[in-house]
């Protein structure tokens, strides 16, 4: 690949300061109007092109005022009046996005697909129009199918696996990893009859790979036994499965089975838990940190590198940046402590 021609290659032919060439592309007035033209002929003759990039970093300099192109758009699509911050993975994510996103001169800007008013194609329009081309895509985005944008003007990511089509670029957790790493901690507390409780959907968002993990494990420790169950909204049902099953331990990835758990009085009775989503405000809670910050942070780094190379459109071969799991123990494993 040949070499961006800079404005320091430009004025060292011309022999005169960075800052001379700078300004005389800029028609600035501190340049004489001949010494303006000679400079500019010469950028031309040498084939130089100015990096929107660096001329976004430059207008925001001198501004004080974010840049549209130093803007990440994370672009939601959850029900209208739902605070998708609720969540604590995603609200995680976030963190690490805006810590990252600032740590390059970056900023991260809000849209919701749901917002009154608000449609799929007007968002295009609006952040094409802002010129805004840094997309992140964030929760609940399989149910927008398509999503309906012109993917070519955008170099557009997705968290995790919130969008499915198209398949874009994408920051995740190691889900694979997350199973087995936990499995692997109930059997070594010596948990032999374990649960497994997931929402439907979950199955769509981690592209399986947690039933992959699962199945890879049974076939390593076949003297493990692991009932699995789907949940929709009918919560109440996974109390009769766990008795009917005779579950020790459940591990799910929802804070309201928790709950329901310990009203049914099964908690009381014995049955213990742990989750496949661990969060600070959890630390009660025994399972795998998925390290969401570092996701968000990751997520970043991915839209920024395709910003800088060019790089639009939906790719013919979607790349998935993981982040590595970790587990935390907690109290509600009551055996092996």
């Amino acid at each position: 690949m040949q070499r961006r021609v800079t404005i320091h290659d430009i004025a060292k032919r011309a022999n005169v300061a960075p800052s001379t060439v700078s300004r005389a592309l800029r028609n600035s007035k501190q340049v004489s109007e001949s010494k303006r033209e000679e400079l500019k002929a010469l950028a031309d003759e040498m084939g130089y092109r100015p990096s929107p990039l660096i001329s976004a970093y430059a207008s925001q300099r001198r501004s004080g005022r974010p840049s549209a192109i130093t803007t990440i758009a994370f672009i939601t699509s959850v029900p209208s009046g739902f605070d998708w911050g609720q969540i604590p993975f995603f609200r995680r994510c976030h963190v690490g996005m805006h810590r990252r996103a600032e740590q390059l001169g970056y900023a991260v800007e809000n849209f919701g697909l749901r917002e009154a008013g608000m449609s799929a194609r007007r968002l295009n329009d609006v952040l094409y129009h802002r010129g805004i081309q840094a997309l992140c895509f964030g929760p609940e985005m399989a149910r927008e199918p398509d999503c309906h944008f012109d993917w070519e003007r955008f170099s557009a990511i997705s968290l995790c696996h919130s969008l499915t089509v198209p398949k874009l670029h994408r920051a995740i957790a190691h889900h694979f990893h997350s199973i087995i790493l936990a499995l692997g901690e109930l059997r070594a507390k010596g948990y032999k009859r374990i649960g497994f409780c997931m929402k439907k959907e979950s199955v769509e968002w981690t592209e399986g790979l947690w039933h992959a993990g699962l199945l890879y494990f049974l076939q390593q420790y076949p003297e493990i036994e692991v009932e699995f169950i789907s949940l929709g909204d009918e919560l109440s049902l996974v109390v009769d499965w766990c008795r009917a099953k005779r579950i020790e331990v459940v591990l799910e990835i929802m804070p309201e089975v928790r709950e329901v758990l310990h009203a049914s009085g099964l908690v009381a009775e014995g049955l213990d838990y742990a989750t496949l989503d661990w969060n600070p405000e959890d630390a009660h809670i025994a399972g795998v940190d998925q390290n969401a910050e570092r996701i968000g942070e990751l997520a970043v780094d991915l839209v920024i590198s395709m910003l800088k190379a060019g790089e639009t459109g939906i790719p013919s071969a979607a790349t998935a940046v993981m982040s590595e799991v970790s587990w935390v123990d907690g109290p509600s494993l009551r055996r092996g402590r």
